[in-house]
């Protein structure tokens, strides 16, 4: 499986230059459009015996201490130019593990534009991930990049990057994070676990919408410690994943149900 992902993700088709461009081109037009990267990380931890070999997706369920308690995300944020670039250019090209790692090699096969960006947005997003899970850069493997996602409601562009953790290495949890929840690949690739999340909108979210509630596609992922929603931006990305990786689009309309209130504490802030 991971050599599969690795070689699924060298295929595919990266826009990150054009996306780096339209930033540009819409600052310089007063636009106010903000860059992110994540890191979706996979782990073989599950049963080998299981139909996908035991390899699981890493989801972090953000804390109350975070805007938007309770979704479930990657670890990532909000480029430090200086730090992230400089990081790029020394420890991810040349002195981490990293460079070691099967994706970077084909990573480097790329473009030259698209292979600084890639390395500038995975310095980001390894430096959030240890501020988030304390998960050291040098335990992770870096598989490859995936196609960036707009978020349109926050004039946000995001660049996926997917990393495996090393055998053995444990999950941890900072303030930002509840909960660590894993999902296998053959749940995320259920389609029964595919339908509708209707969220109950008030105060600012009310007004955006203009109505009382907006029905969003979503998965349902089984925790131990009860079952869990995954929708949104992170929604996204992993089934960006899912088709890149295994081939796998959801039915437009699944049998899954869910509702809930959307951030009640926060419908009132600006």
């Amino acid at each position: 499986m991971r050599e599969r992902i690795v070689k699924a993700l060298a295929d595919a088709e990266l826009d990150y230059a054009a996306q780096k461009e339209f930033v540009r081109a819409n600052s310089a037009k007063g636009g106010l459009w903000q860059e992110a990267a994540v890191l979706a990380l996979v782990t073989r931890r599950g049963n080998p015996d299981e139909p996908d070999g035991g390899w699981q997706l890493v989801f972090n369920k953000r804390s109350c201490n975070v805007p938007q308690p309770g979704d479930l995300c990657f670890p990532g944020g909000h480029p430090q130019p200086f730090v992230d670039l400089l990081t790029a250019k020394t420890l991810v090209r040349h002195l981490l593990p990293l460079k070691k790692s099967p994706g970077f090699a084909l990573a480097r096969q790329r473009d030259r534009t698209t292979f600084g960006l890639l390395t500038y947005f995975l310095a980001g997003a390894l430096r959030e991930t240890w501020e988030e899970m304390r998960l050291w850069p040098n335990r992770v493997d870096f598989l490859g990049g995936l196609p960036c996602h707009r978020m349109l409601t926050r004039s946000r562009i995001i660049y996926p990057m997917v990393g495996a953790i090393k055998k053995g290495v444990p999950l941890h949890k900072g303030r930002e994070i509840e909960k660590v929840i894993l999902a296998g690949f053959a749940e995320l690739t259920n389609p029964l676990n595919y339908g509708t999340y209707r969220l109950m909108l008030t105060g600012r979210y009310k007004d955006f919408y203009g109505q009382d509630f907006v029905d969003m596609p979503c998965l349902g992922i089984k925790s131990p410690e009860g079952d869990e929603v995954l929708w949104g931006a992170t929604y996204a990305i992993t089934l960006s994943f899912l088709k890149t990786v295994l081939g796998f689009t959801p039915p437009p309309d699944g049998p899954f149900r869910a509702q809930a209130p959307l951030y009640p504490n926060q419908a009132a802030k600006g």
